[in-house]
């Protein structure tokens, strides 16, 4: 007797996976041209002349692809544009004094690795609301609190600020981060680079098998 064919069908959902992570970008802030930039680098020249509201799109390293995310600098304080020169950035100038802050957001999820920051003596302020829910914790030449409202670093150190050991949250697309001095300060901080690794969402889908 002619045995009926049997169709199979295994359905197999692909899980969601947040946080699944491509290489990291170091963006270099600073106007010089023609950079020479390692296969972990990326150039953020054109955030210079940066104001509220303006949006930069900036090219991912060699390693992360050079696919292209865009930053968008929800306000820089006082009115004022970012500034650059041929080694750093800061506000107006190349330079961040007291009540000078950028705030800024990406338009894909990321998660925020380091800074490369000249800091004289103040202390400069990297936050996110994104960071609230957090634990407190502190590394070499930070630390690191919640108010309430922002998870907030507070960096006193200078060179590279690594801050991948925070155990903090990404940053959901088009979240606010905001960095600088959102009170009184001497003045004279630089910023020579920061670090972000965009992160992954794979879609989620559905496999189906028959035999």
């Amino acid at each position: 007797m002619k045995k009926p064919n049997v169709v199979c069908i295994a359905v197999a959902m692909v899980a969601l996976l947040a946080g699944a992570a491509s290489a990291e970008t170091e963006f270099l802030t600073n106007n010089t041209t023609n950079k020479t930039l390692a296969a972990n680098q990326g150039d953020a020249a054109a955030l210079e002349g940066a104001s509220s509201g303006t949006v930069t799109p900036l090219t991912l390293s060699a390693d992360d692809g050079g696919g292209t995310i865009t930053l968008t600098s929800v306000n820089v304080s006082g009115g004022y544009s970012l500034g650059m020169d041929s080694s750093s950035m800061g506000h107006y100038n190349e330079k961040w004094g007291a009540n000078q802050n950028w705030t800024f957001t990406f338009d894909q999820a990321i998660s925020f690795n380091a800074l490369n920051l000249a800091v004289s003596g103040d202390t400069m302020t990297l936050r996110s609301t994104a960071w609230v829910t957090n634990d407190d914790a502190s590394g070499s030449g930070w630390s690191f609190t919640t108010d309430g409202t922002y998870g907030l670093f507070s960096i006193s150190g200078t060179g590279v600020i690594d801050l991948t050991n925070a155990g903090i949250s990404d940053v959901p697309a088009d979240t606010e981060i905001g960095f600088g001095f959102f009170g009184s300060a001497n003045g004279g901080e630089k910023m020579f680079s920061f670090t972000i690794t965009p992160v992954v969402i794979p879609p989620s889908g559905t496999v189906i098998m028959i035999k």
